[in-house]
């Protein structure tokens, strides 16, 4: 699964569709492959690491402690209900 460049236009956003486009499309491919997997992302920007935070991604430190920006989603951790 691959989602790039995600943009929701500021007059449309705090309503939810970010949120909802990015849940959908990872319950979906779960849907499609049968199974749940693991999703990694990579966050580009720092304000972006609270969305996805709030979604249920967590962010993974280097060994020395520095966020690199990648984040991961297991598989019990989606919190956005249908």
């Amino acid at each position: 699964l691959l989602i790039s460049d995600v943009y929701i236009k500021p007059k449309f956003r705090d309503r939810g569709y970010g949120t909802y486009l990015i849940t959908e499309v990872i319950r979906n491919r779960w849907k499609l492959d049968g199974y749940k997997n693991t999703v990694y992302l990579v966050v580009m920007y720092d304000k972006l690491v609270y969305f996805y935070g709030k979604i249920g991604f967590k962010s993974l430190n280097e060994p020395n402690g520095n966020f690199s920006g990648a984040m991961v989603l297991s598989i019990n951790s989606l919190k956005v209900s249908a």
